[in-house]
């Protein structure tokens, strides 16, 4: 859905399959899941049409391995994008396993860079290109982050106005002290694993591709029966005053204070039978 005269967009998707998929080692579990469940919008109408054994085959249920079958009752991200002079991003996912508590890991990847154009690298001083790494400031909490710019962004300049950095805060209700610090997990040069995307210096005279350490962002809440992430992400500059953001007493309104940009009001409604949060923002200009 989207707004333009009142300045936001909202998507959102059902990832409930995608987690309880288990395709390794033998399939003798039947998921209940028809296999059509797992097409994209459309693709069923069009194999059918090209020959009624479709039809049969569609049907039939997804069997799966016991060693990665991870059935969820629900997986349901909402996404919404706010404009405006303080654009943010509002991050909610409606998790639920099997009622009982679990261990989550919230995880965002990092991009290879970071600086615009097509080198993706920030230019010093001297025009040539630096490579920045995602780094996290010091001080971060189980609520809120500061992510920044390496070596762009070092010690000696964080005093320095105007840097580019990004605000996470996790507004969920489990985002208490006595969880996880949110962190960065780094994978150095030659590691091994999927799930982190590698940049190269290409700062010398001759293109040479060398890997270097990545990151990504990671929150965990351990031991909850619902993760139920809500995650602020806000772009700012050293030196701007950082939004205040508070709930009503039941959590079905949350107030984003931007200053002199002006106060958001986003309404929860959690009580449809799909389980995905509706969510709807009201702002006053100031």
């Amino acid at each position: 859905m989207e707004a333009p005269d009142h300045a936001w967009t909202l998507v959102a998707g059902d990832a409930t399959t995608c987690y309880t998929f288990g395709y390794s080692g033998k399939r003798d579990i039947d998921t209940g899941l028809a296999l059509k469940s797992f097409l994209y919008p459309g693709m069923h109408e069009l194999f059918v049409a090209r020959s009624p054994d479709y039809v049969k085959l569609f049907a039939e249920p997804l069997r799966v391995s016991q060693t990665d079958y991870n059935p969820m009752r629900h997986a349901i991200r909402s996404i919404l994008f706010v404009r405006g002079k303080r654009p943010y991003v509002l991050v909610v996912d409606d998790y639920d396993k099997d009622g009982r508590p679990h261990d989550w890991r919230w995880s965002m990847n990092c991009a290879q860079g970071f600086a615009p154009g097509l080198d993706t690298r920030f230019i010093d001083a001297q025009g040539k290109g630096v490579y920045s790494s995602l780094a996290i400031a010091p001080g971060a909490t189980s609520a809120e982050a500061v992510l920044l710019h390496s070596p762009i962004d070092d010690e000696k300049k964080r005093g320095q106005h105007g840097l580019p950095r990004l605000l996470v805060r996790d507004l969920g209700p489990h985002a208490v002290s006595s969880q996880p610090r949110i962190g960065l997990e780094s994978r150095p040069p030659g590691g091994k694993g999927p799930f982190l995307t590698y940049g190269y210096d290409n700062n010398r005279a001759e293109k040479v591709e060398t890997p270097v350490p990545t990151n990504r962002l990671l929150i965990e809440r351990r031991n909850v029966t619902r993760p139920d992430y809500t995650v602020f992400l806000l772009p700012f500059r050293t030196g701007e005053r950082l939004p205040e953001t508070a709930w009503n007493g039941d959590c079905s309104a949350l107030t984003v204070n931007l200053g002199a940009a002006g106060v958001d009001t986003i309404r929860f409604d959690r009580r449809e039978a799909d389980h995905r949060t509706r969510l709807r923002l009201e702002r006053v200009q100031r």
